[in-house]
């Protein structure tokens, strides 16, 4: 019991893989309901894993946002995939339950890189944000020392009166590690829809003791 990511988000495609530590990462965001408290039961054995959890989210005045969320992965040497799903019960002051199904799966390239995709539907506690998400990732290794990571996504406003909702997110991080406890690197991510865009970048130095 505690406080985690809910079990409802994956871990693959460019949300889930790319290291964005500053920037870099999915303008579309992640799959799941974000962080919650819950209590959690998970079970594994060799590559297979599955977990449930009861959660409880953020209280909106005497409105609980209570719900259930599960996780079924296989992890195999060079191959795994994840499904979940989720929800939460809102409606207390919200139209609404949230709700997301998503799946994901990756592919390692031997010593190459990996490559992941993933894809899910869900909706908000409003009337206006169902939605439909897909994404893809790949990193690869330059030498032992650099790699490369690119990725994309697109995320569909899947209800008519919000369909300028719809946007397009790529990332591109370059990082070099000369030693185990430093990292450096270059990251940039680009978004747009059919009015905006937005631009990040940025220099990053990571330590690690």
């Amino acid at each position: 019991a505690g406080r985690d990511g809910s079990l409802s988000g994956n871990g693959e495609g460019f949300d889930g893989q790319a290291s964005a530590n500053f920037a870099g990462g999915d303008a579309n965001g992640g799959y799941g309901l974000g962080d919650i408290a819950q209590i959690r039961l998970s079970y594994a054995s060799g590559p297979i894993a599955a977990a449930i959890a009861l959660e409880d989210g953020l209280s909106d005045d005497t409105d609980s946002n209570f719900g259930v969320a599960g996780e079924l992965k296989f992890s195999g040497d060079s191959f795994g995939v994840e499904l979940n799903a989720g929800v939460q019960n809102t409606q207390g002051f919200d139209p609404e339950d949230r709700w997301t199904v998503n799946a994901g799966a990756h592919f390692a390239l031997a010593d190459m890189g990996t490559i992941s995709a993933a894809a899910g539907m869900g909706s908000g506690s409003s009337t206006t944000d169902d939605y439909t998400k897909a994404s893809v990732f790949a990193k690869l290794n330059l030498s032992e020392a650099a790699r490369v990571e690119l990725g994309a996504s697109h995320k569909w406003n899947t209800q008519a009166a919000n369909t300028d909702g719809d946007w397009t997110a790529f990332g591109l991080g370059i990082y070099y590690t000369p030693v185990s406890q430093l990292t450096l690197g270059l990251e940039a991510d680009y978004g747009s829809d059919a009015d905006d865009t937005a631009t990040n970048a940025a220099l990053v130095t990571i330590f690690s003791f």
